[in-house]
Formats: C-alpha cells, sequence, structure tokens
C-alpha cells in the first residue's frame, strides 16, 4: 500500500509538471511593432497568450481583436509600456469573442472613423462576452459636429475599469450600453473605477456621459453595474447618467461640480444607492430624477447641489397617459429612503411641462431622509397635492417654520471635513468610495 501512494503521488506530480509545460507552451508572449503584425498574432493567438504592442506612435490603426481565451487564461493585448503605445489619427479597436483583455493603451487626438474608439462588438452577429477594458485613456478624440460614441458595450458580462476618458467635445454619449437584441440584454456588465473628466456642454440632448439602454428597448433587463467611479464636471447635458433598461445598479459613485443628475429616464426596478453628489454650489448641479417604476433610491449623500427644476436635487415626475416608450411613465412603487441633503435645492414634486403629464406618483415612499439647508423656506416643492406619495420619519431644518407631515425638525449641527464633505458635528471625516487617485489608469495622474 505504502509503494502504490507513492507511485500514485509521483503519477500527479508527473501530471502537475506536464500541465505546467502544456501551460508555459501556449502563455506565449510576442511583441509586436506594426498594425500589419498585429493582426497576424491576433489571428494565431491561443488562450493564455500575451500580445504585445511596442511602445511609441500608432497612427490609422484600425483594431479587431478577435478571439477565444479562457476563463484561468485570457488572451491579452497589451502595451509595451503602459500609456507610451499611442493611438491617433485614424484608430480604433473592436473586441469580439471570449476572454478576451486589453491593457494601457492611449488614444489621444483622434477620428475614429467607425464613429466609435472602442466597441465590444465586431458587427451585429460578432459580440463580446467575458472581456475585459483596462488602465487606457482616451483623450481629445473628437470629430466636432458628429454623433460619436466614445465606447460601445454589446455582449455580456463585460468589464470596463480604471481607465480614463475626457474631452469630448462631439455630440454623442460617452460610453453606452446596448440592448439591441437577445445577445446583449441581461448582460451583467461591471462599469467600474473609471474616471470621467470634464466633459463641456454640449448644449443640446446626446450629451450623457454614461446611457445604459435605448427607449426602444427600455423595458428589458440590462443589470448593468456602473461602481466606484469620478464624474468630474461632466456637465454635457442634464442627464449624466441616463438608465434605459430595468435592474441596473449605481452604486458608491461621486458626482463633482457635474452640472446634471443621474436620470432614471425609461424601465423599471433599478436601484441608486450610496453614491456620492458634491456640487460646491456650482449652479445646475442636481441630484436624482425619477420617472417609471420600482425603484430604490438609498443611502445617497448630496451635497450643495445648485440646480433647479429638473436639475434639482430630487426630481419625480409625473407621468403620460398611454406613454410611448420614449414618453413619460408613470412614478409607481418607488422608494427613496435614508439619503442625506445638505445644502441642497429644494426638491420638485410632480414635476410635469407638458399638457399630458397628467398622471401623479403613487406608492410611493419618502422615508427616512435628512434635508438641511437654513437658506432654504422650502423642504419641496409641488404644483398640487400628491396623495400617491407617503413621507415617513424624515429630518428637516429649513430657514422656515413650516411645520411638515412626515417630517421632524431637527437641530443637528453640520461641519465641513477636511476633505469637504459636510457631516455631524462631532462625528469622524466622512470616507469617499472612490477619489481621483484610485480611479483611472495606474500610469495617468489627471489634473484636478
Amino acid at each position: 500500500m505504502r509503494h502504490y501512494t507513492k507511485g500514485l503521488i509521483l503519477a500527479l506530480l508527473l501530471g502537475c509538471a506536464s500541465i505546467s509545460i502544456a501551460w508555459k507552451a501556449r502563455g506565449t508572449r510576442v511583441l509586436v511593432r506594426t498594425p500589419a503584425e498585429l493582426k497576424a498574432a491576433i489571428s494565431k493567438a491561443q488562450p493564455g497568450d500575451t500580445l504585445v504592442m511596442a511602445n511609441g506612435k500608432w497612427e490609422n490603426a484600425a483594431i479587431l481583436f478577435q478571439g477565444h481565451g479562457q476563463a484561468n487564461a485570457p488572451i491579452v493585448l497589451t502595451a509595451e509600456e503602459k500609456g507610451k503605445v499611442v493611438l491617433s489619427g485614424q484608430s480604433e479597436l473592436s473586441i469580439a469573442g471570449e476572454y478576451l483583455e486589453v491593457h494601457g493603451l492611449h488614444f489621444k487626438n483622434g477620428i475614429a472613423p467607425s464613429k466609435s474608439i472602442v466597441s465590444f462588438r465586431k458587427d451585429a452577429k460578432s459580440v463580446a462576452n467575458n472581456c475585459r477594458v483596462t488602465d487606457c485613456v482616451i483623450q481629445d478624440y473628437s470629430n466636432v459636429g458628429e454623433d460619436e460614441k466614445w465606447v460601445n458595450l454589446y455582449g455580456k458580462n463585460n468589464r470596463f475599469d480604471h481607465n480614463l476618458l475626457e474631452g469630448k467635445k462631439s455630440e454623442g454619449t460617452t460610453l453606452v450600453v446596448w440592448l439591441s437584441d437577445t445577445a446583449s440584454r441581461e448582460n451583467r456588465h461591471r462599469i467600474d473605477h473609471n474616471y470621467f473628466g470634464h466633459r463641456p456642454r454640449l448644449g443640446q440632448n446626446g450629451g450623457e456621459t454614461i446611457r445604459i439602454g435605448t427607449s426602444e428597448h427600455s423595458m428589458h433587463t440590462s443589470q448593468t453595474v456602473v461602481e466606484q467611479n469620478y464624474f468630474f464636471r461632466c456637465d454635457g447635458e442634464a442627464e449624466i447618467i441616463s438608465i434605459k433598461s430595468a435592474e441596473n445598479v449605481i452604486q458608491d459613485n461621486v458626482f463633482y461640480e457635474s452640472k446634471g443628475a443621474v436620470v432614471l429616464r425609461h424601465g423599471n426596478n433599478n436601484t441608486i444607492r450610496q453614491n456620492y453628489f458634491i456640487g460646491n454650489n456650482v449652479k445646475e448641479t442636481g441630484g436624482i430624477r425619477v420617472i417609471n417604476q420600482g425603484h430604490q433610491v438609498y443611502g445617497n449623500h448630496l451635497q450643495e447641489l445648485n440646480g433647479s427644476e429638473n436639475k434639482s436635487s430630487l426630481v419625480v415626475m409625473n407621468g403620460v397617459v398611454n406613454s410611448p416608450l420614449n414618453g413619460y411613465h408613470q412614478v409607481r412603487d418607488v422608494t427613496v429612503r435614508d439619503n442625506v441633503f445638505l445644502f441642497c435645492s429644494s426638491w420638485q414634486l410632480g414635476v410635469g411641462s407638458r399638457a399630458q403629464q397628467i398622471l401623479q406618483p403613487e406608492r410611493t415612499l419618502i422615508s427616512g431622509n435628512t434635508f438641511y439647508n437654513p437658506r432654504v423656506k422650502a423642504v419641496y416643492e409641488m404644483a398640487h397635492p400628491l396623495p400617491g406619495i407617503t413621507f415617513r420619519e424624515n429630518r428637516y431644518n429649513i430657514g422656515a417654520t413650516t411645520s411638515l407631515e412626515g417630517f421632524k425638525r431637527s437641530s443637528q449641527a453640520y461641519v465641513k471635513g477636511k476633505n469637504g464633505i459636510w457631516k455631524e458635528k462631532g462625528a469622524p471625516d466622512i470616507e469617499l468610495p472612490v477619489t481621483p487617485a484610485s480611479a483611472g489608469p495606474t500610469w495617468y495622474k489627471q489634473a484636478i
């Protein structure tokens, strides 16, 4: 028995050694210096291989990164040194297949001919699944006057993380999650730890930083998670993030001096939680706008937001009778709870500027929130009584003696912490879930 055990152990060791040898053989690292060399290397790449783009300027490099890696052995496309591979001119990147990763590229001062710089598909029949783009920069890559989407997410289970995008001056959303067909629904994408830098005001619709879905497909489920991103002065339009699909989660992000709001535009059962909105009293800085049903909005910290109307700190809209998909569906079964509003503009409830917007919110609960702003005379404004909204156990302190049902006047004092975040007096400083230092690429330090 003893000899049998030794023999079994030896056989296992030899087996592991052979696996290790096989792994090493297929884990090839290939240095490429031209687009033609890269194309040839991609066509031969096997699971575990790493394709290394040589340092330098890559001009007019239309890259199709197509292949099939494995969960424990992705095919990786990376820079020889992160940040030192600069793609310009008419360079762009398309990804199709499975378990592919892109690391450390810098797109700068170019124009993408397909109006997409990074696309998670080759065409409608060839999308990306379980793929990742990380540690990259897209900067000043605009053809002004054209409708360009810098990043287009298709497929399922893809991740876009630790990237920096800034300086978009063209029309079109910066990053779009598409639900055009079944291959891209219930996609469970993750968009995290990115730094979305300043985007100047577009002056028209279509300047969102992130859009998840479209009106046409808004009743479909996306399940995209947007977390721990830093949005710095994303002023493109009134919607910083526009949600047009179902069951998405927006959590642990920071919106800094961004002139817009996170908008539940279409689709149901979305969650907005534990985000920080820091306005610093900049005009048009907004918070959260609610349309449709089944949403949960809780645990968010909103401070010094100076927006009005649709860019107020909290907006709950009226709906349209028999609303089309691109209209305004009635707010129902929504909970807004345990959020903190400090020195913010008054909430706008039952908002609707169109004659057809007569459907008031139903079964909507606003509870456990704190509203503190001695500079204003109202916690909320609404044109008509809204019996479908229930207020419960909220706290407030405003510059008027008005008594409000479902609100208790609070004597709690607030002070600014060392990091500029308002907190209860005597409490420790609040730590943000993400900072400019922890968002974006490891090799690129953005100026603030």
